[in-house]
């Protein structure tokens, strides 16, 4: 049993975290480009986004991400799936954090493009601690020695020779 869940079970703490953090990169793709979509009109920090490249295409981007941080959650090799989370949060960081200055600078900021910096730049700030994290090692299967070492120490004689 302990060999199964070695082989089939989420790779360690960072593992997990990137498990849920890829459920909400689906969520992100579904609201982006699916049929349930939920936002039709960009909101005003994904404008400058959505001029460049469609937001349904975006909402591909974090299905693809999602998936791979799914996936990368259950493998040894974890980097290349957050690598690609976090690019795409940057992303959405960057476009909501030139809004929010151009609005201020023009006079009529809105304190919720500020709030949607601060959320992209925290998740961003997750991401990269994350990625950063480093797995317990995995358990010794063998446990043939269970009994406990005892420490001898080493006599001393009056020469130091």
């Amino acid at each position: 049993m302990r060999k199964f869940r070695q082989t089939i079970g989420v790779n360690g703490a960072r593992g997990g975290a990137m498990f849920f953090k890829g459920l909400m990169a689906l969520v992100f793709g579904l609201a982006f480009s699916s049929p349930w979509k939920i936002i039709p009109p960009p909101p005003d920090g994904l404008v400058l986004l959505n001029e460049f490249i469609p937001l349904e295409v975006w909402g591909l981007g974090w299905f693809i991400a999602g998936f791979a941080l799914i996936i990368g959650a259950f493998r040894k090799n974890q980097a290349w799936s957050m690598g690609l989370y976090a690019a795409m949060l940057f992303t959405w960081f960057a476009s909501y954090l030139t809004t929010a200055i151009v609005e201020t600078l023009q006079g009529h900021s809105h304190i919720s493009q500020w709030f949607a910096v601060v959320i992209y730049g925290a998740l961003l700030g997750s991401a990269i601690s994350v990625a950063r994290l480093i797995n317990a090692p995995p358990p010794v299967l063998n446990d043939a020695v269970t009994s406990e070492i005892e420490v001898v120490p080493k006599e001393e004689s009056g020469d130091d020779t």
